[in-house]
């Protein structure tokens, strides 16, 4: 018999009030009106959604949540994961303009979690990832502390920040960052085995036995923890951090015989240079043979290691269902950052703004969420608001982005951004960090990513503007042939979002 979830009158009679003070639109999602969108021009693989259709109200009392965050996970991969298709892309709600703060791990991620820009959290690479965002006092005001503050149980289970678990100091490596239930975070699960895992507050080692995987250890607690909340009739907050499909790509046993014969992709930036390059692009070789080898091999494992995130979604599926959940339940699908295979002549990677690195899936399934595409501008820095207004939760002043809410019927509501700011400090990372890139790391930049256009400034002085409609594979940089009237207008944009702060990095950003 499936249990039902109910809250006592007194945390109901809470999160009605949270809802009626949250910032942003917090109003159960209406009915959607038929609406046919389409996603910008891009050199990755879409699969194709149908028009925006409703379906049933949003729920009365406060939502489950559920975040699959992957690590490098690009747009591509989406067509080898059929139950993501199915019980999640089919019934929900994609974000076909959904881009990342910065294409690195940890600046992504320190932005999801506050809702903040790099320049605004200022953690902008991974050297100072977890060290920085715990020393300036950032786990202090997340959304799993705004969420706990509502009356929601959290669960954090997974990879959190770069250098966690391997910061020296009295107790950080027992440390639990506020606001979180439940914690089973693990530091080098890169490789799925040979672990340690925190789990809230005493560190286990595992090792590399088939009881010692980490996707199943995981999977295991999350279903543990879904039930321990349900029989609690307390609403969850469940993140869901995987390694995968991250170097060193790892594929889990069952997985290793799979798509033997699948191969990169080959868009028509695969091995090409573009015209105007900048110069720390100009400067990379062609690929070899034997690079193109390389890159096949890397994708195929990308491929197969995507499969134990798929069995995992599915599984959470059955947990939410069985448990009587899943109706009351929003579910998210996105990553941290994408990832470039042989596009420019560049190895397999990320940081640059191109759309293989900064424009990542977002898939929505929930009670009252449209069943099909939207094609606003939106970024990593809403889902920490808009979890919030979901539960009922306040969000602080300083939160730059907004809630998504607003779009969760499939339509996009007057006076919504129209463009987004991406940031970078490189190169990045350090020989040792797992994201090191030895020859094609970016130097530093910021970009402005409209719906039809590109615009890239590097410290040097040089600059990149892709035109989408007419270059969707980002080969010809039009800056020189730009007028000043156009190079004008966006620089502006461009200048009032790196200097952003809350309110104003919101909205339209056109003068």
């Amino acid at each position: 018999m499936k249990r039902r979830v109910w809250l006592p009158l007194a945390v109901l009679a809470f999160v009605i009030a949270g809802l009626a003070i949250a910032r942003n639109d917090t109003s159960p999602v209406p009915a959607a009106a038929p609406e046919s969108t389409a996603p910008a021009a891009t050199n990755q693989a879409v699969v194709a959604m149908p028009a925006t259709t409703a379906v049933a109200p949003a729920p009365t009392v406060p939502p489950n949540i559920v975040l699959v965050l992957t690590d490098d996970l690009d747009t591509g991969l989406l067509q080898y994961m059929p139950k993501l298709r199915e019980l999640v892309q089919a019934q929900g709600l994609s974000f076909s303009n959904y881009y990342v703060s910065s294409a690195l791990c940890c600046p992504s991620r320190a932005s999801l979690f506050r809702g903040q820009l790099p320049h605004n959290t200022t953690v902008l690479t991974n050297e100072d990832g977890f060290a920085k965002f715990h020393q300036l006092g950032l786990e202090s005001s997340t959304v799993a502390t705004w969420l706990q503050s509502a009356g929601y149980r959290t669960a954090l289970m997974g990879k959190y920040l770069n250098g966690y678990l391997e910061a020296r100091g009295a107790g950080l490596f027992e440390y639990v960052p506020p606001g979180w239930s439940e914690w089973d975070v693990a530091g080098d699960g890169f490789r799925e085995i040979d672990y340690t895992l925190n789990h809230n507050g005493v560190l286990t080692k595992y090792g590399h036995s088939p009881q010692d995987v980490l996707s199943d250890v995981l999977r295991a607690r999350a279903d543990t923890f879904i039930t321990q909340s349900t029989d609690a009739h307390q609403p969850f907050f469940l993140e869901l951090s995987t390694f995968a499909p991250h170097f060193p790509y790892t594929v889990l046993d069952r997985y290793a015989n799979t798509f033997p014969d699948v191969k990169a992709p080959r868009p028509p930036s695969f091995n090409v240079q573009g015209q105007g390059e900048p110069k720390w692009l100009a400067a990379q070789p062609p690929l070899t043979a034997a690079d193109v080898t390389e890159l096949d091999a890397t994708y195929r494992r990308r491929v197969q290691s995507v499969q134990g995130i798929d069995e995992m979604i599915g599984h959470l599926f059955d947990t939410l269902g069985s448990t009587g959940a899943l109706d009351n339940t929003y579910f998210v699908f996105t990553s941290d950052n994408g990832y470039h295979l042989g596009q420019h002549r560049l190895k397999a990677g990320k940081q640059t703004a191109f759309d293989s690195d900064i424009r990542v899936p977002l898939i929505v399934r929930g009670p009252g969420v449209a069943r099909g595409s939207v094609d606003a501008m939106t970024m990593n820095v809403d889902l920490a608001p808009t979890f919030a207004a979901l539960a009922g939760a306040r969000v602080p002043d300083f939160v730059d982005g907004q809630s998504l809410v607003p779009l969760l019927n499939g339509s996009t509501p007057p006076g919504w951004r129209d463009a987004v700011l991406v940031e970078h400090e490189g190169p990045a990372a350090l020989p040792g960090d797992p994201d090191y890139q030895a020859d094609d790391n970016p130097t530093s930049y910021v970009a402005l990513r409209t719906a039809a256009q590109l615009f890239v400034q590097y410290r040097s002085g040089e600059r990149e503007l892709y035109d989408y409609s007419a270059d969707p594979n980002e080969l010809v940089n039009r800056v020189a042939s730009a007028s000043p009237a156009e190079l004008a207008r966006l620089q502006r944009m461009l200048d009032q979002l790196r200097g952003c702060k809350a309110e104003t990095c919101r909205g339209p950003m056109t003068s």
